[in-house]
């Protein structure tokens, strides 16, 4: 035990109170506390108050009741008991360096600014100050700690422990603890993961990439509804296809959905959002236009939902303009893809989004029946009537559905 740690807390709690094994009690200074709610440990120095909240290391305790914090900017290096592994007790000293220098990371930004102590102590994850990254602690579903990542480290080496980096879902020892009827976000790799709990919002996602699906992914059945949410590139499109048609095969019952980031730079994720300042409700209002995902769409047998309403718009009374608006639908694409344009004598690649496709007059006029003449005048018709929206794109016409949601 360190005497400075003792020292510092049995000076300065009220009603403080040693408990054995390191521990001790007392009234927690930083709100009106009537009974002991401030737990910490004294050879790690790390606290917390189970009233206010509030938590931090033995520096930003000194630094927070206004004495001085040098003493204390050193961390006890973590012992191994007996039922510690090497690589807990690896893991939690790189977690200690983390909780020590939180605020110095952070404002460096090598740790986001709207991260929580609890977020990272709950995950086990940390800091390696000679490889200059951050440490992800994998586990296994009895919350034993089976595997440490280090995140791009500037040394470079090994990512992983060698003969430890199986594709695991990612917090596994965490899953008993959420609520199966609330959506689970699963996104891709440990750092949006952290992000959504700091956030308070229920997270997984797996330990290799975005491509890959580990194989055992049964600690998620239970879980009613599942959104698939990773980041906004190429890798990320397939990844998450290739994870909700997992999803959809080992739970067929499971409602899994897919939200990709409309007009975000390449590479966007679930990080970079809360980074620049959105917010929860904000981060629920994006994901509740997540697709549901369906596996036959891919062999041409997709649905689109029609209301019954639809007897009562100006649609329906034109027969042709609604047989137009019909192939409209029909024809836009149920997932992100691409399209190759030839421009002279060379192809250009342009990316569709969801509910939008590229129009071809003469191919509409074979499906319908309709002359191109006509069709002009009702695509032009359904755009005022905000049912589309046409744009020009290298040369082409670009249609895109309103409210494409609705129809899926």
């Amino acid at each position: 035990m360190s005497n400075s740690y003792l020292d510092l807390f049995a000076t300065n709690l009220k009603k403080f109170k040693p408990n054995g094994n390191g521990q001790a009690s007392g009234l927690c200074p930083f709100h009106n506390d009537k009974t002991p709610s401030f737990s910490v440990n004294l050879n790690s120095g790390l606290w917390n108050c189970h009233g206010c909240g509030a938590r931090g290391n033995a520096k930003q305790f000194a630094e927070r009741i206004g004495i001085d914090p040098t003493p204390y900017k050193s961390f006890v290096r973590a012992e191994k008991s007996d039922n510690q592994s090497e690589i807990e007790v690896q893991a939690r000293k790189y977690k200690e360096y983390l909780v020590t220098n939180f605020d110095a990371l952070k404002a460096s930004g090598k740790v986001p600014a709207f991260w929580t102590l609890k977020a990272v102590e709950d995950t086990l994850t940390g800091y390696d100050k000679v490889k200059n990254c951050l440490t992800f602690t994998h586990f296994d579903i009895n919350g034993k700690p089976v595997n440490i990542k280090w995140h791009k480290p500037d040394q470079g080496g090994s990512l992983q422990i060698p003969g430890r980096g199986e594709n695991r879902l990612y917090p596994l020892h965490l899953l008993r603890e959420y609520s199966t009827s609330d959506p689970l976000i699963y996104c891709e790799g440990e750092k949006d993961s952290i992000s959504l709990l700091s956030m308070g919002i229920q997270a997984v996602t797996h330990t290799c990439g975005a491509l890959s699906v580990p194989s055992n992914l049964a600690p998620l059945e239970g879980f009613e509804k599942i959104i698939i949410v990773f980041d906004n590139d190429p890798a990320g499109y397939d990844g998450a296809e290739n994870t909700a048609k997992a999803l959809s095969k080992s739970f067929p019952a499971l409602q899994v959905y897919i939200y990709n980031w409309f007009k975000k730079p390449s590479g966007f994720d679930i990080t970079d959002y809360f980074s620049q300042g959105g917010s929860v409700t904000g981060f629920h209002h994006r994901i509740s236009y997540a697709n549901q995902y369906q596996d036959n769409r891919i062999t041409g047998e997709g649905k689109i939902w029609l209301y019954r309403k639809i007897i009562d718009s100006v649609v329906f009374k034109d027969p042709e303009l609604f047989q137009l608006w019909i192939y409209c639908l029909t024809e836009a694409n149920y997932k992100r893809t691409t399209a190759n344009i030839k421009i002279g004598a060379e192809y250009r690649q342009i990316t569709l989004d969801r509910g939008q496709f590229l129009f071809s007059l003469d191919r509409a006029s074979k499906k319908t029946g309709q002359p191109p003449s006509s069709i002009r005048e009702r695509l032009k018709k359904l755009e005022k009537m905000r049912n589309i929206r046409l744009e020009k794109v290298e040369g082409r016409t670009l249609v895109t559905i309103c409210k494409w949601r609705n129809y899926q």
